[in-house]
């Protein structure tokens, strides 16, 4: 076969490679993205902004039955009080 029969294959199983990987990666840097912006979000909240979300969260979308819950030296005594009082209201 001639040589640039050989390079148009290279480059078509390359661009199909291309296309194969980046459909793959794709959800996986979609969740990573929406993670970090939850995380700068409830980073920037307000403890009553906190008790909101993590509600809803609590109704809405999981239960949150044997949840751990890390204590955070970060922060402060009024969030943990309110995630304190989440996890006897799970229980």
């Amino acid at each position: 076969m001639d040589s640039n029969v050989w390079t148009s294959l290279i480059g078509v199983c390359g661009t199909l490679g291309g296309v194969l990987l980046g459909a793959l990666l794709n959800p996986y840097m979609q969740e990573k993205k929406e993670i970090g912006k939850l995380k700068r979000i409830l980073k920037e909240a307000t403890p009553l902004d906190k008790f909101i979300i993590f509600n809803a969260y609590r109704n809405m979308f999981l239960p949150l039955n044997g949840m751990l819950i890390i204590q955070n030296p970060q922060l402060d005594f009024e969030s943990i009080q309110i995630i304190n009082r989440f996890d006897d209201l799970i229980m």
